[in-house]
């Protein structure tokens, strides 16, 4: 009688086994999946940064263009004779 009860835990044993490989099979496919979508979102990351690195170079070439342009029309007026505070 010791042989048959061995067997029954022996196999309720393998069945658990079984059961969690399945489950960490499963934890690891969904791990590979989060994986793969984090890659994909830091990849989007590192070109919105570079796109925001662009961006501000323009902005700043913009505001050197504006204080360029503004300094002009200090020297048009000044030039002209017109006071800025009288406008």
């Amino acid at each position: 009688m010791t042989t048959e009860p061995e067997n029954v835990i022996l196999r309720k044993l393998q069945e658990m086994r079984a059961e969690m490989a399945a489950q960490f099979a499963e934890i690891a496919a969904r791990d590979e999946k989060a994986q793969a979508q984090i890659g994909v979102l830091a990849q989007g990351q590192t070109g919105m940064r570079g796109d925001i690195k662009r961006m501000a170079d323009h902005i700043h070439e913009i505001a050197m263009a504006i204080d360029h342009h503004t300094t002009r029309l200090d020297r048009i007026e000044q030039h002209l004779g017109l006071d800025k505070t009288t406008h």
